[in-house]
């Protein structure tokens, strides 16, 4: 029998190292992971919900995989590329006729790699994470929505947000993150924690419902953070 859970417990735990390559994992709270996907759900150039359907590319311990997963629970359909099939552009190619998904959730590694097979003409809509898209994949993928009326969608979020902290439609000559999903906030401090002016830059911190609970058994490390 499964009782209440209240938003704020745990819904998974992701991981993530720095410099050290020590790993710690994320307390990612059922508020963080629902809001994560209702506010994903609310931008009119992502299909999400009851009769869509997703393909998932990453792996199932990525947590960019929360994205497509959790379309499960608003009635949308996900399925799996095979990882067998990721770099073979004629399977993929019949893979995805077969499976015709309104989106596919993929790093800028693998869309890369699909636009230089061939592929342009029958990806979906992509959402695009994971690493930072180089300005001449940038400009390919301007051409390609322009050529094929598709989509492209760029998001960022480090692992102590779920997932993704904001979105950006790729348009315009520059690389960009863009601007905060909904009920997240985004701030560029300086190195003592005042906002910084225009065009000055800063680091970013990340404030509202998408910031994980806190590192799982370092309440030293949340404090500090």
């Amino acid at each position: 029998q499964v009782g209440e859970v209240s938003p704020s417990e745990p819904a998974c735990v992701t991981y993530t190292s720095d410099s050290s390559e020590q790993p710690r994992g994320l307390l990612v709270s059922h508020r963080a992971l629902a809001n994560g996907v209702a506010r994903l759900s609310e931008l009119d150039i992502v299909r999400c919900g009851p009769g869509s359907t997703w393909a998932l590319a990453a792996s199932y311990a990525f947590d960019g995989s929360l994205k497509a997963l959790t379309q499960l629970a608003t009635g949308g359909a996900v399925h799996i590329l095979p990882e067998a099939i990721k770099t073979d552009a004629s399977a993929l190619r019949r893979w995805l006729g077969e499976v015709r998904p309104d989106l596919i959730d993929c790093t800028p590694t693998l869309v890369e790699y699909w636009l230089g097979e061939g592929l342009g003409d029958c990806l979906p809509d992509v959402v695009i994470g994971g690493e930072a898209i180089s300005p001449a994949l940038w400009a390919e993928l301007v051409a390609w929505q322009a050529r094929t009326g598709r989509r492209a969608i760029n998001v960022y979020g480090p692992t102590e947000c779920c997932v993704d902290a904001t979105w950006a439609p790729v348009a315009g000559e520059v690389p960009v993150i863009g601007r905060p999903l909904g009920n997240v906030r985004c701030h560029v401090l300086s190195p003592t924690g005042q906002p910084v002016p225009i065009g000055v830059a800063g680091e970013l911190y990340i404030a509202g419902a998408g910031v994980a609970e806190g590192y799982l058994g370092q309440p030293g490390l949340t404090a500090e953070r």
